[in-house]
């Protein structure tokens, strides 16, 4: 039994340094996997910071140049409002002087009217505009005028309405179109440009 007894105990002791060796070897390689786990882990958290990190700076880059083009287009828009309200001063200032601005009206009249237009007036110019004014310019150039019972909403100047088509006469559209001239000029003086 002796014979036998050691063949059983070499037999378990060659099974036991087999298992253990299987164990070191399966320790070994569940360590290489979670190593390698680890390494991909941190390689793909490297990544996704990284990108992250670019989608950040995009972010901010994109954010920056709305924020710059806001910017501009409110200085823009303020500078417009400053020029056109410097027009409407000037529109203010030329109707200031009544008798200079009635002899404009009146020379307006006496340049553009035709037999038979109507004359709208602006509704702020109702005591320069008067039916004696429009009686004294149709007798002076022998021609049927008429001032309209409606008045415009324009700041100044007048519309002969005739027959076959309508002349515009306002300030605000005399204006506009100095204004498209000289818009450039005007921000120069204004707001110290090259």
């Amino acid at each position: 039994m002796n014979g036998k007894q050691t063949i059983i105990d070499k037999i378990i002791r060659d099974a036991e340094l087999k298992a253990e060796s299987n164990v070191s070897a399966a320790k070994e390689k569940a360590d290489a996997v979670i190593s390698q786990a680890q390494a991909d882990a941190e390689a793909m958290r490297a990544e996704k910071l990284a990108d992250k990190t670019e989608q950040t700076n995009e972010l901010i880059r994109r954010r920056r140049s709305v924020a710059l083009l806001d910017k501009k287009r409110a200085i823009s828009a303020y500078k417009s409002e400053l020029a056109l309200a410097v027009f409407d001063e000037a529109i203010d200032a030329f109707k200031s002087d009544k008798k200079r601005y009635k002899a404009y009206i009146e020379e307006l009249l006496k340049t553009n009217a035709e037999d038979g237009d109507e004359i709208i007036a602006s509704k702020y110019d109702e005591s320069v505009v008067t039916s004696a004014m429009v009686t004294k310019v149709a007798k002076a150039l022998k021609i049927k005028l008429a001032l309209s019972d409606k008045s415009g909403d324009f700041k100044g100047g007048l519309i002969l309405s005739g027959v076959n088509y309508d002349k515009n006469l306002t300030l605000d559209d005399i204006v506009r179109r100095i204004r498209q001239d000289s818009e450039t000029q005007v921000a120069k003086i204004l707001f110290k440009e090259n």
